[in-house]
């Protein structure tokens, strides 16, 4: 079995651990990127106005997903960036646009409750990495730690 069948075969409780466990990683890989970045400005084409990215976005909906609680008006402010990046107005290297979708997927799924195919929250957080060595690595973990949390607290129950 493959590490994405073994991911598949998990249960809901287990998938929502490995993701929390690879977007973790992948905000860790967009805030640096953020941080060595500095302010990013863009003009949005519909009006031309110019807009700048809110650097604390990814944290404050990473933070909301945890809770399960649309903190700090997120989904309000994840509006804009959605929108510039879908007209091009905004863009990000290919595997920091990808951390930023597996933030704002996690975010979706778990604050706003939409349908979002699990394996498409695994696929973008590991492509968010650019260490290949790392990625599998990564996932097996994930899996490994989620397995083992859910039997031990079966063990405490019994």
């Amino acid at each position: 079995m493959n590490l994405r069948e073994a991911f598949l075969n998990l249960t809901g409780e287990q998938k929502r651990f490995v993701h929390f466990q690879l977007c973790e990683n992948s905000l860790g890989i967009l805030e640096k990127y953020l941080d060595e970045t500095g302010r990013i400005e863009y003009v949005e084409s519909v009006v031309g106005t110019l807009q700048v990215f809110d650097p604390k976005l990814p944290r404050d909906a990473f933070e909301s997903a945890q809770n399960g609680g649309n903190l700090y008006d997120t989904d309000y402010r994840f509006a804009e960036p959605i929108a510039a990046i879908q007209d091009d107005d905004l863009s990000f290297i290919n595997h920091i646009e990808l951390a930023f979708f597996s933030i704002y997927n996690l975010f979706q799924k778990y604050v706003l409750h939409r349908e979002i195919e699990d394996w498409v929250i695994v696929n973008q957080a590991l492509s968010a990495e650019t260490d290949d060595e790392k990625l599998a690595q990564l996932l097996e973990n994930a899996i490994d730690e989620s397995i083992c949390l859910i039997e031990l607290r079966q063990n405490f129950l019994n």
